[in-house]
Parts: C-alpha cells; structure tokens; sequence
C-alpha cells in the first residue's frame, strides 16, 4: 500500500498508520505526524520474487542488507 492510499484513508477518518520519516516529509492535508519517542526499532523485511534475475533488484537487496547491517552495528556499540 502506497503512503498516497494510507494518508487518504487516514484523512478519511478511517484508521491511523505507522509510516516512515520519508513519509513524514511529504505534505498531507488533514494529516497531523507525531515521531515515536524513545525511538522504536521494528523488524523489516523484503519480499520478492523467487526466481527474481533483474540486476536492479538484486542490488537493491545487496545495498539493503548492508546498510541495515551497518544500523545493526552501529546500534550496538
């Protein structure tokens, strides 16, 4: 679900959402952001295709395993 379809239904009066700080930064109106504080940590995941070969995927993946490992790291010490 795209955040397009996630702020109308929020301005619609029709639930709330966890989004992103990207998210955050895109003007919605009707719409009010509040960050979580203490900031929360959550589990992410990727899904794609099984027998997946574009190029452009698999570097996406391979960048966002090491940018993750790296806020891993960094978190622990």
């Amino acid at each position: 679900m795209g955040f397009s379809t996630i702020f109308t239904l929020v301005a619609a009066g029709m639930g709330v959402s966890l989004v992103t700080d990207l998210a955050m930064q895109q003007p919605s109106k009707g719409i009010v952001f509040r960050s979580l504080n203490p900031v929360t940590t959550i589990a992410t995941s990727f899904a794609w295709r099984k027998d997946e070969k574009s190029p452009v995927v698999n570097t996406f993946l391979t960048l966002a395993r090491e940018f993750l490992k790296t806020k891993f790291q960094e978190s622990q010490s």
